[in-house]
């Protein structure tokens, strides 16, 4: 009885035995031999990554659907996560054109769900974006609450109070509230931020669809229906 290689498989059978190597592993097995190489560069392949990587909490499902991902995309987005699951900590050089990077000029930074998009939010409630899987970290605003209410600009105690993913969503799409106080009331805003574009262009974009005011920590507002917003509970 001959030796059975491994290569003469069908790429059905591989793939499926693929699917058992550890994710790190994944660019040493494309180096072993082009047969290999060429069953990790079919969709399903990278389809099983994925859902690999979001069925064990490593990530979040990526900000479109995977079907207008290319395979390279796919890979790309895939390998990503799984270096940085493994790559030891580091500090983040940042970098914008027309704001000053002090420390103390901001109150909190956000992780959008997915792992690409940074918040960074400012203690005037303009909020900054950073895309991580570009090359330069180059901080890009996103909103300047200043612009809705002049106010905002007068008051120190201003700060972002949620964010909503939109699950239904075909794309990334989610909605950010920030609230400062002002005669008693605590006045709301509620922007709605898009993903615009794809791939390597893409963008996120936002815009003001509510503001209200409420003298109640237990105050809620429904928006639309599929969203509500209260002082402390994010809807599910």
């Amino acid at each position: 009885m001959g030796v059975l290689r491994l290569t003469t498989l069908p790429v059905e059978v591989l793939s499926r035995i693929l699917g058992y190597v550890d994710n790190p592993d994944i660019t040493a097995v494309k180096k072993t031999c082009q047969i290999l190489r060429s069953v990790t560069m079919t969709r399903q392949f990278w389809y099983h990554r994925i859902r690999e990587l979001c069925e064990e909490k490593i990530a979040s499902p990526p900000e479109e659907e995977l079907e207008k991902y290319t395979i390279a995309e796919l890979e790309l987005w895939a390998m990503r996560r799984i270096r940085a699951r493994s790559t030891s900590l580091v500090t983040l050089q940042l970098h914008s054109r027309t704001d000053p990077m002090t420390e103390d000029n901001y109150v909190d930074m956000l992780l959008v769900p997915g792992g690409r998009w940074l918040l960074k939010i400012r203690c005037d409630l303009r909020v900054y974006f950073v895309d991580l899987d570009g090359s330069n970290l180059e901080q890009h605003l996103l909103l300047d609450s200043s612009n809705t209410d002049p106010r905002i600009s007068q008051y120190g105690s201003v700060k972002l109070n949620h964010i909503w993913i939109d699950r239904k969503a075909p794309r990334l799409s989610f909605r950010l509230e920030g609230s400062f106080h002002n005669e008693g009331y605590i006045w709301v805003y509620i922007y709605q931020v898009n993903l615009i574009g794809h791939g390597a262009s893409a963008t996120l974009m936002a815009q003001i669809i509510a503001t209200f005011r409420k003298t109640k920590s237990n105050f809620s507002h429904d928006l639309s229906g599929q969203y509500v917003v209260s002082e402390s509970t994010a809807p599910g």
